[in-house]
């Protein structure tokens, strides 16, 4: 499951799940297509933590980027 938060080129706060990469790419690109200089942008990716075994949301934005 992947989370992206970014700024709209009016200033508010948009927010999009999936579980799909292809979206995400797609999501990213527009969204930064849109307002090129104050997005924003944050790309979360939910895993597995290998040391206690909890859900957490990772960082993985430059992986979209």
């Amino acid at each position: 499951m992947y989370k992206l938060t970014w700024r709209t080129p009016k200033g508010r706060t948009a927010l999009a799940k999936t579980s799909d990469p292809t979206t995400v790419r797609k999501l990213a690109a527009d969204a930064v297509d849109a307002n090129p200089d104050g997005n924003a942008l944050r790309v979360s990716q939910l895993v597995t933590c290998p040391i206690v075994g909890d859900r957490i949301w990772t960082e993985v934005t430059h992986e979209f980027v």
